[in-house]
């Protein structure tokens, strides 16, 4: 039991908000090596991909805000 707890902690070490984009480009944009070759092209792929995830971290949060605002107003 207690090599199950030592490894979470390792674990949640792992979880910086950093690898967050890199983790979103490889999984759900399937981009696991670029498929250009050169610096200049890599540089230009690379500019895709963060805009890519960008734009969809973008529309998700305003799916997630979607909708009338309600306040309390008494």
């Amino acid at each position: 039991m207690h090599a199950a707890v030592a490894a979470q902690e390792i674990y949640a070490g792992r979880c910086h908000p950093g690898e967050r984009p890199f983790a979103v480009v490889k999984q759900a944009f399937g981009a696991r090596s670029f498929l250009l070759r050169g610096l200049k092209h890599v540089r230009q792929e690379w500019r895709w991909l963060a805009s890519s995830f960008n734009l969809d971290r973008l529309m998700s949060l305003m799916r997630s805000r979607a909708g009338p605002k309600v306040t309390n107003s008494t």
